[in-house]
């Protein structure tokens, strides 16, 4: 969660994770015990910690509402939900910490193909309820006519990205503002909101955080009108999007309420692998599902010569290089091998790709998107382009 304090003087907390470095404050409003029904989610597959973690909240003493590709992207099927305002992370990975309970995705989402419906919802049902006061979902239509009108999101989420990882495992808030609501990705289905120094926003590992009406409804209870989503982009600036609880599909057929102990339809695009011990966020499938999706090819490296002539290549193989796929704030990483030969297991949809570092001369990559199928494999070759003329 981001937000700045000051326009004046603005500072960073910078904690780079296994290191010792000297901190300073930039981005954060510690939401202490303000909102204690929101809690992080520490993704489980039986016992074993994914790596990954998300947010939700607590609409009732056994069920936390959070996003469902929280769920897809871990392959998880338990999780451990900690309440407390700041979380010791070196105990994320400790099956006995926090309170556990299964995961139940929404049946009906895939992925954000899917936009602007993409049906991005989860709910975690708690072994044995816990006694901390929840929130309730808004009624039907709430959000309707509120552009420019400020929300709050609170979750677990990173503080910052650039220039540095900023990770505080701890509970966060910001206070966007309403910015669009039926537009070409929100359709009345999500909610954009914005994403700036002002009023902050969400990042990495804030999927799944509630947003929240400013007004307690009629029962005094925090009313949550949509579950963070997606981000455009991999620096957390910009617009955040959220999927809407506020609307007659998700409470219709089987319904998502604050007495279920399962929902039907849910949202979500966002949730980060963090890597213990190290300065990194790693946004990857579960190592140890097998892969059934993704890329495949050759990297090359051209032109090679300042004249290219027939029947000599004009190109050559790049090994060594590093490939970033990105997707709607997800980021996925391969080193090309001998040859320049590389394969990488990704979730279908459409990837922007390109080196990292990025070069200093030529064009950059081509092609700079591909799409990987759904049920099954896409071979691809990709040329980065030398400069040389």
């Amino acid at each position: 969660m981001r937000r700045v304090t000051s326009l004046i003087s603005v500072t960073i907390t910078v904690l780079v994770l296994g290191a010792g470095i000297a901190r300073a404050i930039t981005y954060g409003d510690r939401d202490g015990k303000a909102h204690p029904y929101v809690g992080l989610v520490a993704l489980y597959k039986g016992d074993t910690y994914t790596g990954f973690r998300c947010s939700g909240a607590l609409i009732s003493s056994t069920v936390v509402l959070t996003a469902a590709h929280c769920v897809a992207d871990a392959q998880a099927d338990r999780a451990r939900v900690h309440f407390e305002p700041d979380v010791d992370k070196t105990t994320l990975p400790n099956p006995a910490a926090g309170l556990a309970g299964t995961l139940h995705a929404n049946e009906a989402f895939t992925d954000l193909g899917a936009l602007p419906n993409t049906s991005d919802l989860a709910v975690v049902v708690l072994d044995a309820p816990v006694w901390i006061p929840h929130a309730s979902l808004a009624v039907v239509g709430a959000l309707d006519g509120k552009e420019g009108e400020q929300l709050t999101v609170v979750g677990y989420g990173l503080q910052g990205v650039k220039p540095r990882i900023v990770d505080e495992t701890a509970r966060f808030r910001a206070d966007p503002v309403v910015s669009e609501l039926d537009g070409k990705l929100t359709g009345a289905w999500n909610v954009r909101t914005t994403n700036d120094k002002k009023n902050g926003g969400t990042c990495f590992g804030d999927s799944g955080a509630p947003l929240i009406l400013p007004d307690p409804g009629p029962t005094g209870r925090d009313q949550i009108v949509a579950v963070n989503s997606f981000g455009k982009n991999g620096t957390c600036k910009g617009s955040d999007y959220s999927y809407r609880v506020d609307t007659g599909y998700p409470r219709g057929g089987s319904r998502i309420s604050s007495s279920s102990s399962r929902s039907s339809y849910f949202s979500g695009m966002r949730c980060a692998l963090l890597v213990l011990g190290s300065a990194a966020v790693l946004l990857a499938p579960n190592a140890g599902a097998q892969p059934t999706t993704g890329i495949g090819g050759v990297l090359y490296r051209g032109p090679i010569t300042p004249v290219c002539r027939v029947g000599t290549p004009c190109d050559a193989p790049a090994p060594g290089l590093t490939l970033l796929f990105t997707r709607v704030g997800h980021a996925f990483r391969v080193r090309t091998g001998v040859g320049g030969h590389f394969s990488i297991a990704l979730r279908p949809g459409l990837y922007t790709v390109r080196i990292v570092p990025a070069t200093r001369i030529g064009s950059g990559l081509s092609p700079r998107t591909v799409r990987v199928p759904v049920g099954g494999w896409t071979k691809v070759r990709l040329l980065l382009d030398t400069g040389i003329r």
